[in-house]
Order: structure tokens, then sequence, then C-alpha cells
């Protein structure tokens, strides 16, 4: 075995007066004090992690800043771990809690699509895409050769790795979300485990499930297939689940009194679940006893059930407080961090919302519409034609309304680091509907920050 725990240690490379830092031209063997020890079976493994740069870290102060991006702007999405926890480890606040190697390389992944250039030129380091591969390839390297066996790290990891989005091949994301769903399947995430009532602690197993299905509904709203996870009667998330007091927190009405910015985020993204159980409840509908019915999208009994669909998801809508939609946020330019992380996480949950309304009536316009199917039952002449039309244009303004808001109060960070909210249902529809459901170029923002 060629352990780990045999190698010189090095001190945590934390405050900038420190003398030792890693540097991206370094091909060390060793591990920081923060980071958790592993072995490896083989010393050809050792020799392959070394070639992967696997113990190649950031720069202290870089990795200073990745972290203060992905706090701001993924960690409010993604509450995947305890970021407070992970940068106490790196600054040497929490001598206890050793970081795995994995976890790390998929944080510094994520975060890195957040950075800009000129700070990727101050430390002379190579191009954003190019260091934000790098990293994903180490994560993945690590996943391959069995580096971490806690299946809840490898449940994070997957998670964050879902990030690395290519629009032409859903495979990536597909391949990430499979790996999360197992792992959770394996240690029963889903389960409600009793929990110590003090000190009070983030139940992150049942986070982490919420966020799985959200993640695996995401996928499903723009492919043909339902959820290959199932809710499995897991409660929806609560403040108590964040280490946080309730105190009528859930109640929309007593929302907006809450001051504390991680009070709020934690409510923001209890919305977002919530959201996401009518999600599943549609795609499943949709998957179940629609989509049995290829042949008469407009039959009556349909009809009622798109709408029943609809209501439902507005009925949630309706009852989150006015003041968190993009729309009626301050623009003041003097936003501060908090108040710009909840613009991002509302922005995004509200294009979700849009698309997931546009979602229950695809079938009507799919290009994949088979070529035997009627006029009658074609979305332009169908007997439903003009509420799906109307529908279909009202989500698509609002999807545009929402995107441009965004970026006009120069927070769109989160969507435009990530290039788009993925696998929108909009792309699966033809441009020969009646609805122009691709937004026109004169309309969109500046190329750098177009979300399709």
């Amino acid at each position: 075995m060629a352990d780990f725990d045999n190698y010189p240690q090095r001190h945590p490379v934390c405050p900038p007066s420190r003398t030792h830092h890693h540097h991206h031209h370094q091909k060390d063997t060793y591990l920081p004090d923060y980071i958790r020890a592993f072995s490896v079976p083989r010393p050809e493994d050792l020799e392959f992690l070394r070639a992967r740069g696997v113990f190649v870290l950031l720069p202290y102060d870089m990795q200073v800043l990745v972290l203060d991006q992905f706090e701001q702007f993924i960690h409010p999405q993604l509450p995947v771990l305890d970021s407070l926890e992970f940068r106490s480890a790196i600054c040497g606040g929490n001598q206890e809690y050793k970081l795995p190697l994995i976890l790390y390389h998929a944080v510094m992944f994520v975060g890195l699509a957040l950075m800009k250039g000129d700070f990727m030129k101050r430390f002379s380091f190579t191009p954003m895409p190019t260091a934000r591969e790098a990293f994903y390839e180490k994560a993945k390297a690590s996943y391959d050769m069995n580096v971490e066996q806690d299946r809840v790290v490898l449940c994070q990891v997957s998670i964050l790795l879902t990030e690395r989005i290519d629009l032409a091949d859903p495979k990536n994301v597909m391949f990430w979300i499979g790996n999360a769903i197992a792992h959770a399947h394996d240690t029963k995430l889903y389960r409600q485990e009793p929990r110590s009532p003090s000190p009070p602690k983030r139940n992150l197993r049942k986070i982490l499930w919420w966020i799985i299905l959200i993640k695996e509904c995401t996928l499903c709203m723009g492919l043909p297939n339902p959820p290959r996870v199932w809710r499995l009667g897991t409660p929806l998330v609560t403040m108590s689940d964040f280490a946080l007091e309730e105190a009528e927190s859930n109640c929309p009405e007593q929302a907006q009194h809450h001051e504390s910015a991680a009070a709020t985020l934690a409510l923001m993204f209890i919305q977002r679940v919530r959201m996401y159980s009518q999600i599943f409840h549609a795609l499943r509908t949709l998957h179940e006893v629609i989509g049995r019915f290829h042949g008469t999208p407009f039959s009556g009994p349909h009809i009622a059930l798109r709408k029943n669909l609809s209501q439902l998801l507005y009925s949630w809508y309706s009852e989150v407080p006015s003041g968190w939609w993009v729309r009626n946020m301050s623009d003041s330019a003097e936003m501060v961090p908090g108040q710009r992380s909840m613009l991002e996480l509302m922005a995004s949950t509200e294009i979700l919302y849009w698309t997931a309304q546009m979602l229950i009536y695809r079938d009507d316009l799919l290009v994949e519409l088979s070529p035997h199917t009627k006029p009658e039952f074609m979305g332009e002449h169908g007997p439903q034609a003009g509420h799906t039309r109307q529908l279909l244009h009202h989500a698509a303004g609002e999807l545009l309304s929402v995107t441009q808001r965004a970026f006009a109060l120069d927070a769109g960070q989160y969507l435009a680091g990530r290039s788009s909210l993925p696998f929108s249902p909009s792309r699966r529809f033809s441009s020969r509907t009646p609805v122009a459901l691709t937004w026109d170029s004169r309309e969109q923002p500046s190329h750098d920050q177009r979300v399709s």
C-alpha cells in the first residue's frame, strides 16, 4: 500500500504570510495538513494520480477568491456542504476537520467558472476554462481511482461535477447524476434519521437527497425521460435542516422579516424544494398518464390534467413573497453580497418555474411529433391551441424578462458561469410551432451574457 501518511506533511496553506504555497507548476506528492490522508493500493496508482496533477492545489490567495465566488453564487443554489467548515479547514480555523481531496477539487472546479480573466492573469495562471477543466479532470481521476470511500462525499462530488455542462451531449450530466443517485440509495439518504436537538447541525443527508431530486428533475425537464429517482416519502426541507431556528420561518408572510442573509437564502432554497416537489409530480404524471396516449394529446381528460398540473405549480408561485421576485428586487448599485446571492437564486428559480410551466404543454409542440399524427392533434390546429399558445407566449416572455432583469442588475454571474440552465425544454420545440420559443438575438443580452 502506498500510504500518504508516510509522505511529509505541509502546514495549512492559509495566512498569506506563510512561506509555503502550492503553485500550479509544482509536482508534489504529499498532502497539506488540511487534506485528509488516504491510501492507494499500488505504486502505479500513485504515479497515475501524480501524472493527472491530483496533488497540485491552488495558491492560497486564489483559493480564497474561488471560495468567495463559490459561497456567493454556487452554495445558495447547491448547499451540498458546510461552506464555513470548508473554509475554516483551509484557513486553519478548524484543525480537526480534514477535507477530502476529491471534494476540494470539485469545489475548485465549480468556483473557477466564476473567476474573471483579470484574476487569472494576476496569478499568472492558465485561462479560466483550461484551469477549470484541469480541476474537473483531477476530481474525475480521483473518482476513477477510488481515492474516496465515503459515499456521502462521493454524492457531494457527483452533484458538483454535474456543473460541467455540454448542451450538445447530456451524457456527462446524466452520468454524474446517476452516480449521485446510486450513492444516495446505498447510504439511504432518503431515510429520516433521529437527530440530536443540541447542538443543532445541518441535516446534510436530507439536503443532499433533495438536491439530487432537483438535479434529476431539471435534467428530465429537457429529455423525454421520467426521473430516475423517487421522493420515497422524504419530508420537505425545513429551517432546522440548515441548523436555523424555525420561528414560523416556513410561513411566507413571516419570510420578509428575516434579517439574516443566511436565513433568507435558506428560506429561498426551501421554496425551491417545494417547487420541485410539484415539478416531480408533474413529470411523473406526464410520463405515466399522458405519455401513454401519444396520439391524442388533446383528449378531454388530458386537457383537465394539464390545467391541474399548471394550477398546482401556480399555487406554489402565488405563495412566494412578492418581494423575492426579480422584477421587485431593488436595483441599488450598492447591492451587498447577500442580496446578490438572493437575486441569483431567485432568478434561476423563476427561470425554472416558467420552464416547468412550458413543460406541461410540451407534448403538443415537440419536434419529435410523429409524422403520422393527424393535423387536428397538432399544436397549431388542436382545440386547445389558443390556450396553449397564450400560455407559452407568456412563459417565454417571463423567461426573457427575468433573464434581462438579472443581467441589468449585474447579477447573472451564476447563470453566465454555467452558460445556461441545462437542457431547457424550449430546445425541444419546433421552430415551426405557432410560438417562437427561441428568443430573437436582437432582444437578448450581449453575447457574453447570453442565457439560452
